[in-house]
Parts: C-alpha cells; structure tokens; sequence
C-alpha cells in the first residue's frame, strides 16, 4: 500500500485464487458494514414495544430509512460526503436547523449562512 505493508491472513476452506477470495472476504466485511450501519447508526435494534407488530412496524420503517439514506450517499458520490456512513449523514445533511416558508406557489427553505454543507444540500434538492 501506499503507506507501507498491511498483512492480511484469510483462512478458509474454499478454493480458488488468493486474490479472489480475499475480494469475496472484503465484500462480505462491507456487507456486515451495512448491517452495522442499521443497527448502531440508525439503531434499528431498539424493539422495545411488548406488542410483535409494533416491534414488526418499527424495524419495517428503520429498513426504509436505511433504504432512504442509501440513495442520498449515492447521490453525493464524488463529494466529501461520498463514503460517509448513515449517522455522518443523518447529522451533517439532515439534522439542520433551518426556516421554511410555505406559500401558495412554492416552499423556500433558508438554511443558516455558515452550514458547512450548503451547497451538497442544494444539489440534493436539486
């Protein structure tokens, strides 16, 4: 690497090449990522109700937050945000204190003058 050496050691029973199954073992760890992503970032393992289909309604909506915030990181691919995680975005993009104004033919919403990611926003709404 560019930095030096970084050892890796995989120890499996399938065979194939080395350099392929090191991929197969990289997509598997950005797999459990995301999992972890859901669990920790948008804590979808708070299933605290004594009822089975509020527990079943609320992992239902932490999926489709998931889901949402997914197609906001590959909006903001080739950004500084493009490899965020979902909690980096749920508070850099969408924990923003802002004013909005509804009137009959459109809807402004004034962020503050120092967001530091005013223009990723506006590119989002875009």
């Amino acid at each position: 690497m560019e930095k030096g050496d970084n050892p890796r050691f995989v120890v499996t029973n399938l065979t194939g090449k080395p350099e392929e199954l090191y991929a197969q073992y990289c997509r598997r760890g950005d797999c459990e990522n995301r999992i972890k992503e859901l669990k920790l970032d948008l804590a979808s393992g708070r299933t605290s109700c004594h009822r089975f289909l509020a527990n079943c309604f609320r992992l239902l909506l932490h999926a489709l937050a998931f889901v949402l915030l997914s197609a906001v990181r590959r909006l903001l691919a080739g950004t500084a945000l493009a490899r965020a995680t979902m909690g980096q975005i749920r508070i850099k993009i969408l924990k923003v204190g802002a004013l909005v104004q509804t009137s009959t033919r459109r809807t402004l919403i004034r962020l503050p003058r120092g967001h530091p990611h005013a223009e990723l926003l506006t590119q989002l709404f875009a």
